[in-house]
Parts: structure tokens; sequence; C-alpha cells
């Protein structure tokens, strides 16, 4: 791809025009999902997105951090975690859904990375501020997230374990089947 038009796509991540800004957004989740070589190019523009008052702009940082983590060959990912994290309780729903929901890419290629990443989707399974009020969605979300830690972390059997054990403190036994069934497809 070449550097112009990557250079526009994130210039058109901030326009107005929200269709023009969806549309540069899908465009660059899906050149990222593949390895790219401009990942520190736009590295701390995205991260500044994260401290955005605009939710999208916080969404979009998040979902496109996450996949160019995978071309972070000098693990800057590990620095930026704790940004991560406090958006596990983003003050908007969505925003807080979609870092849950696309953390674990930030864990694929760094064991520290996966270390933290899951201590902290563990920690969320009884803190996280949606609980109350969208708890069955938040739960299924860290469970996704930790099971595809888990199956790219080399099927990690203690990780393994420690999704089941969440699994079990659940007391909805609809959710907690529904939870189940996610981690019998292994």
């Amino acid at each position: 791809m070449n550097k112009n038009r990557i250079e526009g796509l994130f210039d058109d991540l901030n326009s107005k025009d929200d269709k023009l800004r969806y549309s540069s957004f899908q465009e660059l989740m899906m050149i990222s999902e593949e390895k790219v070589d401009w990942v520190y190019d736009y590295w701390s523009d995205l991260l500044s997105k994260l401290k955005s008052d605009n939710s999208y702009q916080r969404s979009i940082g998040i979902m496109l951090l996450a996949n160019i983590s995978k071309s972070d060959y000098q693990n800057y990912s590990s620095q930026i975690l704790g940004n991560f994290f406090q958006h596990f309780n983003d003050k908007k729903f969505i925003c807080s859904r979609q870092t849950i929901q696309c953390v674990w890419k930030l864990a694929v290629h760094s064991k520290e990375n996966r270390d933290r990443i899951a201590a902290e989707l563990e920690k969320n399974w009884t803190s996280n501020i949606h609980l109350g009020s969208k708890g069955n969605l938040i739960k299924k979300d860290i469970l996704l997230s930790l099971f595809n830690i888990y199956k790219q972390s080399d099927r990690d059997k203690q990780l393994l374990k420690r999704i089941k054990d969440l699994i079990q403190l659940e007391k909805d036994e609809q959710l907690k089947k529904s939870l189940n069934k996610i981690v019998s497809n292994d």
C-alpha cells in the first residue's frame, strides 16, 4: 500500500464526515489484518485518540492499535497496556466492550503482555463498571478475549483452568451454560 494512501486514510479518521471517517477506519482495519510496515509512523497518533473526549475516536484508536500490534516488533504494546485497561471501564459501554473484545491481540506476541492482560481481564470479571446493567455481555466478551489468548498461546492449560474457574463463579445458569459452550469448542 502506498504511503500517501495510508496517510490520507489516517487524515480521514479525523473527518467530520461520518461516512468518510468510517470508510477510512474500515479500510485501515482490513489493511492491518496483515503486518504493516507503518506501525510506528502512526502509533502516537492512535495512542492520542485514547484520550479523546469523543468515544468514536477512542474506539478507533483502541481497535487500530490492537490490530497493528502484530507488527509491533519493538513491543511498544507493553507500554500502553495501562491505557487499554482504563478503557475496560470506559464511560461509554460500546467503547468498553470494543476494548475488551480486541485487547487479546496485544497479548499474542509477548508472554509478559499475555499475563498482564489475562490478569486484568480476570479482575474485570467482578469489577467492571458495566456489570450491573450489561454484565452478561461484558462477561462473555471477557471470556472470549481470554479464550483467544489461550488459543494464541499454545493452549496454556493453566490459562484454560483459570477461564473455567471464572465460569464456575457465575451464578446465572443460562450464562454459565453459554460460557461453557465457548470453551467446549477447544
